[in-house]
């Protein structure tokens, strides 16, 4: 006896009608009239009473029915267990991604997730920062990419760290610290700081950063977003604190990148999620990215 039949008879009980039975099913109403017969033969009693229009159960159909409802769950739960047991896990992941880092942070971590729990869907969207930490509080995504400020108030989001990274400065080309290999706070006393006015999840990072440098902007200019850096570095000559390795696609010809020497302007860089999101595929994630990672924080 297949399930399938039994799935088929189930919807024709609830619906009364082979041709609407037929259309949600998306089979041919002759086929599911032939299955049916079948499933009656196999059973050995008659389960349905056909006529012009709509179809009744019999009293053994109506039997059948509730016992096939039973039957169907069993075996979908012991599916999904036996896949649980064979894959690790199967469900939905919902990861937030920084555009300019989605390599960097999920390359490996995520091929290598996909092949161990391949039941595992993986729905992925590009977030600038502070977008991605209300995604987050929100519920809108399960994992998320921040760089976090020991200030903010993240009382409901776990973290698991990626890397404490490097700064770099980002200038124009045509800046006279441009030609250096690498950059000491102090050389940028003078220097217009560009922050960003949106991504204040970034801003309160790079603010605590210099804080701990013992470091104070003679002036702070403002820019909106990361994409918008470039034109405000075009229009005050300013200078703005990333993480090292970021690149900007396009701007290769007329930014420059200088690693900074101090320390203690390193980054936090983590995997985010809120602490009450009972998801049971985000530990399984979160063990393969102990593998790439160093560890939680």
């Amino acid at each position: 006896m297949k399930i399938e039949y039994i799935r088929e008879f189930i919807v024709l009980a609830e619906l009364n009608n082979y041709t609407l039975a037929a259309q949600k099913l998306f089979i041919a109403q002759s086929a599911l009239s032939r299955h049916m017969t079948t499933l009656e033969e196999n059973i050995g009693a008659k389960l349905i009473q056909r006529t012009t229009h709509n179809v009744k159960l019999t009293e053994n159909g109506q039997k059948a029915y509730e016992s096939f409802k039973r039957v169907v769950n069993i075996y979908d739960s012991l599916s999904e267990e036996l896949k649980d047991s064979h894959n690790g896990m199967a469900g939905l992941l919902r990861l937030g991604m920084l555009y300019y880092s989605i390599r960097r942070d999920y390359g490996n971590i995520l091929l290598e997730y996909k092949e161990k729990y391949p039941d595992v869907k993986i729905e992925c969207s590009p977030y600038q920062p502070h977008t991605m930490y209300q995604a987050i509080l929100n519920g809108k995504i399960d994992i998320g990419v921040l760089l976090v400020a020991d200030y903010l108030d993240l009382n409901q989001i776990a973290f698991h760290n990626i890397s404490s990274d490097d700064t770099s400065v980002m200038l124009s080309k045509h800046h006279p610290l441009a030609s250096k290999t690498e950059i000491r706070m102090d050389e940028l006393t003078n220097e217009k700081i560009i922050l960003l006015t949106e991504d204040f999840c970034y801003t309160m990072m790079v603010t605590e950063a210099m804080n701990r440098c013992g470091f104070t902007p003679k002036e702070t200019v403002m820019s909106d977003f990361l994409d918008t850096v470039p034109f405000t570095i075009r229009e005050t000559n300013g200078v703005h604190i990333t993480g090292s390795g970021l690149t900007i696609p396009n701007y290769d010809d007329i930014i420059s990148f200088i690693p900074i020497v101090d320390k203690s302007m390193k980054m936090a860089h983590v995997f985010a999620y809120r602490k009450d999101n009972l998801n049971p595929v985000i530990p399984y994630f979160m063990e393969i990215a102990d593998m790439y990672t160093s560890g939680d924080k």
